[in-house]
């Protein structure tokens, strides 16, 4: 009898950590959907009953229909700490969540618009309707995130005329109270949507001398169209990403602006000195329009 006991009580072990992984599965894949509007899937998701943490490997998020690359972002592997003692109650206590490994991919299709544009619409529509654009049950447990650290974010921006992708790379970036705004906490679906524009503010902070103005210009105002990091309360190492990207924009636009002014000095001075040669072989001096 014991024996049996035993043997039940291993079984309900093993399912529970099955069914509790395949769930967790779940529900950041649609919470990945929701936020964005692009198919999102994740390879494996591990959750520690006892220890109070898990982990995921190999996120993927897909490119909006029409872009030439089939993913639009992908994470190797994360880690997040989880306060069992919060576990029963509809607020769930966050220590930290760790990402490491994410590449990102900008383009444009054969008609000029951006990838990148299509999401920040997806989010949009996300924060304007949420109710709309959850799927069944993301409205149920909600989280509040102490920290969350972002490490080794690589853009690949294939975005020029000629030449290939541009890489901008951003070392780490570091998120806190995230949910603690007014204390109901965010929804997975919302925490995706707050990981995805504090990677992009950071790209366009790190891009502005490697992004084509018009670009960091594109991915600026899209995000002015969505909902302030520091406005919910969420606090950022370093400067606010959101005035750290504007001011990366504008230093982007100005430093295009000084090239264009040193070209066109360079060939006004160019042309004086060929037409200095011009007089100076025929014996003519050219007349100067007035």
């Amino acid at each position: 009898m014991i024996v049996l006991i035993v043997s039940l009580l291993v079984i309900v072990a093993v399912l529970a950590v099955v069914f509790i992984d395949r769930l967790a599965k779940e529900g950041i894949e649609r919470g990945g959907k929701a936020a964005l509007g692009v198919p999102t899937t994740v390879k494996e998701v591990n959750i520690g009953l006892f220890s109070g943490q898990a982990g995921l490997e190999n996120l993927n998020v897909g490119n909006p229909e029409g872009f030439p690359s089939p993913q639009f972002l992908t994470l190797k592997a994360g880690a997040v700490a989880v306060s069992l003692a919060s576990l029963t109650k509809d607020v769930i206590e966050v220590p930290y969540i760790e990402l490491e490994g994410i590449d990102l991919y900008i383009e444009k299709n054969k008609d000029g618009q951006a990838n990148y544009q299509v999401i920040m619409d997806g989010q949009q529509e996300h924060e304007r309707q949420p109710a709309k654009t959850d799927e069944p049950g993301e409205s149920g447990k909600k989280f509040v995130v102490r920290q969350v650290k972002i490490r080794n974010v690589t853009m690949h921006a294939d975005v020029l005329p000629v030449g290939g992708p541009v890489l901008v790379v951003v070392p780490e970036i570091l998120l806190t109270d995230v949910g603690t705004a007014d204390g109901a906490g965010v929804n997975t679906a919302e925490v995706v949507n707050i990981l995805v524009k504090a990677i992009f503010a950071s790209a366009i902070a790190n891009g502005q001398n490697l992004l084509p103005a018009d670009v960091l210009n594109d991915m600026t105002a899209g995000l002015d169209k969505l909902t302030s990091l520091t406005g919910n309360g969420i606090q950022i190492a370093g400067q606010a990403l959101g005035d750290t990207a504007k001011d990366a924009t504008k230093a982007a636009g100005d430093a295009a602006k000084a090239a264009g002014e040193k070209l066109e000095n360079a060939a006004g001075a160019a042309t004086e000195k060929v037409g200095e040669g011009i007089n100076k072989v025929l014996n003519n001096p050219l007349k100067k329009d007035k």
